[in-house]
């Protein structure tokens, strides 16, 4: 009886001294104890990659399971635990390691080599947690740089592709989609290119994205509706059409033109860029086609399309009214505006006219004075007499603007270029660049089309083709040359680029 009283006691003393070994230990074991091994999770930051939803980057190291500590104790054994998952073994008697002999199953100085010798592996390999940890840092989201362009689909679903174009090989890839919803119309990316606004016309509302600045992917926080009357917003069901979005300088507005409607809206942005409630809005005309906001955010012009005129509406903090309208000849069918860059000249584009006027812009009081309307060339052998202007815009550095035109929707489309006169008398006019100052968008019905940040680079939605062309700008003559076309999805309705 004495003789098991003292081995008891001994065994007893022997499991003390292995616990206090695995609490204390060394620096690195003492990362590594059961609280500091579960940290190795933090890997799994690499599992939000799937790139179609775009959310996050995928790691180099971080798959679902990365977190976990690759080198972990499977538990218990006497020569401290073979290599395993990390995640701990609680349970698990002395066995072998319970031994009089000390160190037979495992001596306790030994037992954060391999996880908790003769215990059964609490915590699992303790001390090695840190290939675990490797792989959270490795799951830092990965830039994807290069030009990111989004193409909104008219397909039910309403897609948004997402491609990057690589220059080096002259082509598009695409990286993922989201469905963002049927009947889209028109979108407008926040100031601080995290926040993608996207209209669905034929539902009368606005979604939300939330665009990763590293992967460029997008992913859903929000959806609005807009009221087809904002002072009695839930005594109609009738569908508002939204033409158009802008969002000026500073993100805190969201500016939308309603077509059906006949009114522009000004909805507020919180700081997070989420849509808020309606600001001001005001309407004077027939179907507004396009909304932008002036380079000082002072005033909302609008062009309404049926009632041949533009609009320069007041903008305060939200509060919208009408300041100036200019009337522009019968059946011109306004439908989209640019600014220059300097603030001072205003360009229209008549769609039905297939025109552009120009205009020069005060800032101060929202005075249009013309100066000049030309005409936007047509092929020669083009005999149709349908115009059909359908998007215009200017290059950041304010030398050149485009316009396509959709023609008969039949024949290609036509992508025109203009260069503006910088200074002198002819300060803001416009010169057709000759030659090639009118070529073909590669597919029928041009929708719409945008130009990168650095001016170099034009894409065009052709929508009846269900075709993107993607074209080199020259910086010297702005002329455009053809690098790449590709099928894109059905009825491509609007395009955005964003450089990463």
């Amino acid at each position: 009886m004495r003789m098991a009283a003292k081995w008891i006691a001994r065994s007893a003393l022997l499991v003390l001294v292995g616990s206090a070994v695995i609490s204390c230990g060394d620096d690195s074991d003492a990362d590594g104890s059961p609280s500091g091994g579960t940290a190795g999770t933090g890997g799994t930051a690499g599992s939000g990659g799937t790139l179609p939803q775009g959310g996050k980057a995928p790691s180099e190291g971080g798959s679902d399971t990365g977190g976990k500590s690759a080198m972990g104790g499977a538990g218990g054994a006497a020569d401290g635990g073979s290599a395993g998952e990390s995640e701990p073994i609680v349970g698990g008697a002395a066995g072998d390691g319970g031994a009089e002999e000390p160190g037979s199953g495992g001596a306790p100085p030994e037992a954060g080599a391999g996880g908790a010798a003769g215990d059964g592996g609490m915590g699992g390999a303790a001390g090695e947690s840190d290939p675990g940890g490797a792989a959270g840092a490795a799951g830092a989201p990965e830039v994807i740089e290069g030009m990111h362009i989004y193409v909104g689909c008219s397909n039910s679903s309403g897609t948004i592709q997402r491609y990057v174009f690589d220059r080096n090989v002259g082509d598009f890839t695409l990286l993922g989609s989201v469905a963002a919803g049927s009947g889209l119309s028109a979108a407008v990316l926040h100031p601080d290119g995290e926040r993608l606004y996207v209209s669905h016309g034929s539902q009368g509302r606005i979604t939300i994205f939330e665009r990763d600045p590293f992967t460029g992917g997008l992913e859903e926080l929000d959806s609005v509706t807009v009221p087809f009357d904002p002072e009695n917003p839930s005594g109609s069901t009738k569908n508002p059409q939204i033409a158009a979005l802008a969002v000026d300088s500073g993100g805190t507005h969201l500016a939308v033109a309603s077509a059906a409607s006949d009114l522009v809206l000004a909805f507020a942005l919180d700081e997070d860029g989420l849509v808020g409630d309606v600001a001001g809005f005001d309407g004077a005309g027939l179907t507004p086609r396009d909304v932008l906001f002036n380079t000082t955010d002072g005033f909302v012009v609008v062009p309404y399309a049926d009632s041949d005129k533009v609009v320069a509406h007041e903008f305060d903090e939200g509060d919208l009214k009408t300041e100036v309208e200019t009337s522009l000849p019968a059946d011109s069918g306004p439908n989209g505006v640019a600014m220059h860059p300097n603030g001072d000249w205003l360009y229209v584009l008549n769609g039905s006219e297939g025109s552009v006027s120009f205009f020069a812009f005060d800032e101060n009081s929202g005075a249009m004075n013309h100066v000049e309307t030309i005409d936007v060339p047509v092929p020669d052998d083009f005999v149709g007499p349908e115009r059909n202007a359908s998007a215009i815009a200017i290059t950041p550095n304010g030398k050149f603007l485009y316009v396509t035109s959709r023609l008969d929707g039949v024949e290609d489309g036509t992508l025109a270029t203009f260069a503006i006169t910088a200074s002198g008398p002819d300060a803001g006019k416009l010169d057709l660049l000759d030659p090639g100052g009118v070529i073909g968008t590669e597919g029928v019905g041009p929708s719409d089309f945008a130009i990168s940040e650095d001016g170099t680079f034009l894409v065009v939605a052709n929508e009846e083709s269900d075709t993107i062309a993607g074209f080199n700008l020259n910086a010297a003559t702005g002329a455009p040359v053809l690098v790449k076309t590709r099928t894109a999805c059905n009825g491509p309705q609007f395009v955005l680029i964003v450089t990463n």
